[in-house]
């Protein structure tokens, strides 16, 4: 726990943290509106649609496959 200046607590919770594909996502989206990069913007927020797309794909083909093994063959 952290005393702020009003002297209330505030946990670590408490604090906005960017992580690794937050911080490239608006590195690209800075490099972009600069004209520094010329992508296109598919391209450009794409740190954050792939880091949302994994977890969906690793969920459906998780279920596939536990659906699959559950299932029994008949000869």
């Amino acid at each position: 726990m952290y005393l702020n200046r009003g002297g209330k607590m505030r946990s670590k919770s408490d604090y906005v943290s960017l992580n690794f594909t937050d911080s490239l996502a608006l590195l690209f989206i800075g490099l972009k509106l600069s004209d520094v990069i010329t992508w296109s913007w598919i391209w450009v927020l794409a740190p954050i649609w792939i880091s949302l797309a994994v977890p969906v794909i690793v969920g459906v083909s998780t279920g596939i496959v536990i659906a699959f093994r559950g299932r029994k063959t008949e000869p």
